[in-house]
């Protein structure tokens, strides 16, 4: 029976270090099927996720809009704060857009940061 306490108990001690860690961060006490399905969550997903953490993801050719939202859906599943999300995405924007956002100035809300990268992705289509 998954519910087990024991069960539970035996499985976590059995895990590696860094599984452990992740299973302590996601929470010891959520059920046992969830824990495991956390575990062996999408490793391309969980892939990203790491890269969103040393800030190794760039926008490439995608829009400022969907690199945004790829970042704030992987911003959540790590767990970062917002101004964490603020350093990744001028991180990994085009260095034309770096350019433009300290002409503007980092303290923009970033809705308007995104919304005036936008225009200008618009503009020089």
């Amino acid at each position: 029976d998954l519910d087990d306490v024991v069960i539970k108990e035996k499985f976590i001690i059995e895990l590696s270090p860094d599984n452990k860690k992740c299973v302590e961060k996601f929470g010891v006490k959520k059920p046992l099927k969830e824990i495991v399905k956390y575990l062996v969550r999408d490793p391309i997903l969980s892939t990203k996720i790491q890269k969103y953490k040393v800030e190794e993801l760039k926008q490439g050719n995608e829009s400022v809009r969907k690199f945004y939202q790829k970042l704030e859906r992987l911003r959540k599943l790590s767990e970062c704060d917002k101004e964490d999300l603020r350093k990744k995405i001028f991180c990994g924007i085009s260095s034309r857009n770096q350019d433009e956002v300290k002409l503007w100035g980092m303290n923009l809300p970033l809705s308007e940061l995104i919304e005036r990268l936008e225009t200008l992705e618009q503009l020089f289509e």
